[in-house]
């Protein structure tokens, strides 16, 4: 009986250890600014310039992170980032993700608000982070004050 005892003990005491080390906090996303590029025939092309910080005291690696963007409370759609992202323990990174607007799904709004020098951007996405062989998705939400001027210059960035 004794042996029994002590290894459910064991089992229940590396159960517990490991969900400690399996409990991870979701990255975090930043909308920095919007570029607004270039206009063509089917729509406007915009770049989103966005910093992920890695709030654990391990790397993460995120395989692509989809999202949904609005600019003052207008809906603009989805977007993604499809480059694998690794993030050191405590750091960020940035990134840019190109975000297509149909001139057909465009509402009057949000031509205004392209117009102006900033904007509220608000998103809604989820990550797809890879850990120990498997991927989870984890959901992200965030809010920033962004400027809506000029290009970037990839090397700014």
């Amino acid at each position: 009986m004794r042996p029994r005892v002590s290894s459910l003990v064991l089992a229940a005491l590396l159960g517990l250890a490991l969900a400690g080390c399996a409990s991870v906090q979701p990255p975090q996303l930043r909308v920095d600014k919007i570029g607004v590029e270039k206009a063509g025939i089917s729509g406007l092309g915009l770049e989103v310039f966005f910093t992920v910080r890695n709030p654990n005291d391990e790397a993460l690696v995120i395989e692509r992170f989809d999202y949904e963007l609005s600019l003052n409370g207008q809906r603009l759609g989805r977007g993604d980032y499809g480059g694998e992202l690794r993030i050191a323990p405590y750091g960020s990174e940035r990134v840019v993700s190109e975000f297509q607007l149909s001139w057909f799904n465009l509402p009057g709004g949000v031509k205004r608000v392209l117009d102006e020098e900033e904007a509220r951007a608000h998103v809604d996405g989820r990550f797809l982070l890879r850990r120990w062989g498997s991927a989870k998705w984890l959901d992200f939400s965030s809010d920033a004050r962004v400027s809506l001027r000029g290009t970037r210059d990839r090397d700014e960035y």
